[in-house]
Formats: structure tokens, sequence, C-alpha cells
């Protein structure tokens, strides 16, 4: 914090991992390699009691690598898992009050 504002960023590694296939073909079997997620957050106290924040998870709206083909439901070119998940960015503005 300085003065009225503080900031909060928060960097997460997510290391590599295998999404391993149910059938008995190792060939399907998926390889995501390692990412970096980035979290801000900024907020100013407009009083004591008051806070105004605007802020973003996974900042730089980072997905994981496509599989190349869709998944069985059609639904999605991603994996079934994902540590951080398929939704890419969120960002939000926030008012806090304090009781």
């Amino acid at each position: 914090s300085i003065e009225r504002f503080n900031l909060n960023l928060a960097l997460t590694r997510y290391g590599a991992y295998k999404e391993v296939n149910s059938s008995a073909n190792r060939d399907l079997d998926r390889v995501y390699g390692a990412k970096w997620i980035t979290d801000l957050d900024l907020g100013y106290n407009l009083s004591k009691n008051l806070n105004v924040a605007v802020g973003a998870k996974n900042l730089f709206d980072v997905y994981p690598k496509k599989q190349g083909i869709p998944s069985s439901t059609m639904v999605s070119s991603y994996g079934t898992y994902s540590p951080y998940g398929f939704t890419g960015g969120y960002y939000y503005t926030r008012l806090t009050y304090a009781f």
C-alpha cells in the first residue's frame, strides 16, 4: 500500500502436465507445457471504510494449448483438464465497504 492505493500482483506458474487418454492408444495422450498466470488487483481507499478496485484474474488471457481435435462432446478444442481452466481472463471492478 502507498498512501490510499493498494496493489496486489500474483504470478503463478503451472508446470507441464499430461492428459492420458482413456483408451489403450497412448498416441492419443496429450502433453501440455508450463504456463504463467498473472493476477492483478489495484484498489483505492475512498475513505477509511470504502475501497474501490479494478482487477484481473489471468490478466494476459492465457489458455491451454488446443489439442488439435474437438473433444468427444464436440464442445471444446481444449483437453478435459487444465490446472488454470479454459475460460481465459476474468476482469472486474469491486466496491467494498467495511462496517
